[in-house]
């Protein structure tokens, strides 16, 4: 999707914006009115000299031409317009600059005509989270200046980004040759500095383009280094080859500044009993609950995909566009910001072309996804953009009797405010144990409904693990809410909810997995931060009323009853001591981890209450103090041992009565968590924690209440783990990309070695 996103913004900029830099003929204007009237005849164009070619009848300007095109601007060295065979052609640091957005090519042709086109050297930065609207149609433009000459002043558009010259990989992973020379790299510009001693030969005008084609050259520019020729062994050892790369990474202006972590693109799969707690719920039991170690935050729902990437970079060789969309022999998209990227999408062959339904459908003939420029991940070869259709892969000892299959579909419109999104599922485990009486009993469903009802938002799910008539209502569970934002008098903003559940299964400590049969009913929340000098500090309270009927406390038996409760948390986090963080630069604080590691020793603490009543007159009452220290050693930006973080938190409760009912029953009065964050070598990481039963008194005590190892492989724009929690009996795998924000435009992210390089002598070198 980024790249066709890519595109419009591109092509729909310099289609509409470039063709009317000038006044158009009378007898063109007659014949294209259906398009003038959807843009101006004019736009505000600065450059050092403006002419006609009568020549050839076309309107031509030259040096610094700069077209203002509402909050966007279009740079390029030269701009004619033929309106004879309505072709734009625009050449020489072609640069467009809007927001966030960036792009630039060495030359870019359109013909109006054919709606066909090529750019050629491709790079930028696009945000996904900004508007990609073409500027014209929202912005008015003004009259052409005089032919007099105009300089344009350059210092709000950026210089033409250069890819960097490296010395090539040696061998990857495998000790196989690194396959540099498949992959989609752009020759410099011809504004970049010519170090590899070849000419580029750029054709001055379209006629001379045209020219060229009559000679005979094909209209392909001479390159000013192809990196598709097989470059001479060099005699230099892999391991000073390898000192070289790094010192010229080293030297490399990455042009980037200010970067933050977003968020993330995250592919898991994960094995065990499926989590029925919403992934909002979780979070506040991580944000709001007692203090523990960050390595025993609790799991919510997992999907196959999750997450996004809005800021990419992209780049391409050349690009060719077409009526129903556009190809291009390579392409490469990039979610790290940095160069050399550690991560790269690599397509080949790649045809993007809309289809009857709207859907986007890119194909190529090879997809990879290039990890530290070694390591080569085939990708499908397709891939449809407007909604997510995947397969997914789970365990569920319980409710499925073990391994089953899913596919989780497009998602169906069935109301205006509503999307219903199907995963029918296929029971493999009892299949091949024929445990089954039925055939209806090896299917089962997840549905998920989304709309908005009376203008609260709303979501209900079902989870189906049989069809068989008389297993139905014990082989199925349901839950949803309904949302809405409310603003009350001396509270201000708060949050209402209603709920309700059939056997939603959830965990209590020590008590471990427990069932709530039936729950109808609602609550409203406020939460809220605040800072006291350097404390740090945040908190909700919420009151609820519901109806619940859930597995009793004292027995086996079930029990049906009202529940009033009042909730209060308040956070505080305190900083004892702060370090410095290494130099903010890809070798170091950002080598193996999305954000820079400060060494600190902070102080986190929680306090909560719990204020319940039940129907038949009982109460429980609760108070809980929990707190502990964080230390973090090290900037995790050396091979060995530079990252330590050490977690312990510890806890007790003052209880007054009890509930009746399992799933709230305050059975951990005293608790203690230790977490442990190590480096052990390079980018390998080990994640570990444990919490257990304290308390003396409890017919629980040493029991382990949580725990959670996960062994992963970190590095700045991506990682790669392996986890499982004993406690909740889930374990799964996780690959995730990260978003980047960042200022500046970065520089062109696909290697680039000219061929000529590795033959000269060191001293000639430029790395």
């Amino acid at each position: 999707m980024a790249a066709y996103r890519l595109l419009s913004v591109l092509t729909g900029t310099l289609f509409s914006g470039s063709l009317f830099i000038f006044p158009v003929s009378a007898e063109f204007a007659e014949e294209s009115s259906s398009f003038i009237a959807e843009t101006p005849t004019h736009l505000n164009v600065r450059a050092d000299r403006q002419y006609t070619d009568f020549k050839s009848n076309a309107s031509i300007a030259e040096g610094n031409v700069s077209v203002q095109l509402g909050n966007a601007e279009l740079r390029a060295d030269r701009i004619e317009f033929d309106a004879a065979y309505r072709t734009l052609y625009a050449r020489g640091a072609v640069r467009f600059k809007r927001g966030s957005q960036y792009f630039q090519a060495s030359s870019f042709r359109y013909n109006l005509v054919q709606e066909e086109g090529y750019l050629s050297d491709v790079y930028g930065v696009i945000d996904l989270t900004e508007s990609l609207r073409n500027p014209l149609t929202t912005s008015q433009a003004a009259s052409p200046t005089p032919e007099s000459p105009t300089p344009a002043k350059l210092e709000d558009m950026p210089p033409v980004a250069c890819p960097p010259l490296l010395p090539p990989l040696a061998a990857n992973w495998f000790g196989k040759d690194t396959a540099e020379s498949e992959s989609a790299s752009m020759r410099p510009l011809p504004e970049c500095e010519d170090t590899d001693g070849e000419p580029s030969v750029q054709p001055f005008s379209l006629s001379n383009r045209l020219e060229s084609i009559a000679l005979g050259d094909g209209n392909d520019p001479q390159p000013h280094g192809s990196s598709h020729e097989t470059p001479a062994q060099d005699s230099i050892p892999p391991v000073n080859q390898q000192a070289l790369r790094k010192e010229a990474i080293a030297e490399i202006d990455q042009r980037i500044s200010n970067i933050a972590l977003k968020g993330n693109f995250t592919i898991e799969q994960r094995g065990g009993i499926p989590n029925q707690r919403s992934s909002s719920a979780v979070r506040d039991e991580n944000l709001f609950g007692v203090v523990r170690p960050a390595q025993l935050n609790s799991l919510g729902n997992s999907q196959l995909f999750t997450g996004e990437i809005t800021r990419l970079r992209v780049q391409a060789s050349s690009v060719v566009i077409m009526k129903d969309g556009w190809k291009a022999e390579r392409m490469g998209f990039s979610n790290d910001p940095y160069t050399p990227a550690q991560t790269i999408i690599a397509a080949e062959g790649v045809i993007a072309q809309e289809q009857s339904n709207g859907e986007l459908l890119i194909s190529a003939r090879r997809n990879r996804l290039i990890v530290e420029e070694r390591l080569n991940v085939p990708m499908p070869q397709e891939r449809r953009f407007r909604e997510k259709s995947s397969w997914t892969f789970g365990i569920d000892n319980q409710d499925r009797d073990g391994f089953f299959i899913g596919r989780k579909l497009q998602p169906i419109e069935v109301a205006r405010d509503f999307t219903l999104t199907l995963e029918p599922q296929f029971m493999v485990q009892r299949a091949i144990d024929d445990q089954t009486s039925q055939v209806s009993e090896l299917f089962g469903l997840e549905a998920e409904l989304n709309g908005q009802l009376w203008g609260w938002d709303t979501t209900w799910e079902a989870d189906i693990s049989t069809f068989n008539p008389q297993a139905l209502a014990d082989g199925s569970r349901y839950w949803g809410n309904l949302e809405n934002d409310f603003e009350l008098p001396w509270l201000g903003d708060i949050t209402a909810r209603l709920f309700g559940a059939y056997r939603y299964r959830t965990w209590n400590g020590s008590l471990g997995e427990t069932d709530i049969y039936t729950a109808l009913g609602g609550y409203i929340e406020q939460r809220e931060t605040f800072d006291l000098g350097k404390l740090s500090n945040s908190y909700i309270w919420r009151l609820g009323l519901g109806n619940y009927r859930a597995e009793r406390f004292s027995s086996a038996s079930l029990v049906d009853s009202l529940r009033a409760n009042f909730y209060g948390s308040i956070n505080s986090s305190y900083p004892i001591w702060r370090g410095k963080a290494a130099p903010l630069t890809p070798e170091k604080a950002y080598l193996y981890s999305p954000v820079a590691i400060v060494p600190g020793l902070t102080f986190n603490t929680n306090v909560n209450t719990l204020l319940a009543a039940y129907g038949d007159g009982t109460r429980q009452n609760t108070i809980r103090f929990s707190g502990g220290p964080s230390l973090t050693l090290g900037t995790f930006s050396k091979p060995f041992l530079d990252y330590t973080r050490l977690s312990i938190s510890g806890g007790v409760t003052l209880k007054q009565g009890a509930s009746p009912f399992n799933f709230d029953q305050a059975v951990d009065l005293s608790t203690l968590g230790v977490g442990i964050t190590q480096q052990i070598a390079g980018p390998l990481l080990l994640n570990a924690g444990f919490g257990i039963n304290v308390d003396a008194g409890s017919e629980f005590y040493g029991d382990v209440i949580n725990s959670n190892i996960e062994l992963s492989w970190q590095r700045r724009s991506y990682d790669v783990g392996i986890y499982f929690n004993p406690y909740e009996g889930i374990g799964g795998v996780r690959f995730r990309l990260y978003d980047f924000d960042f200022k500046g435009t970065g520089v062109p992210f696909m290697p680039y070695t000219p061929p000529k390089l590795i033959e000269t002598s060191d001293s000639n070198r430029p790395f």
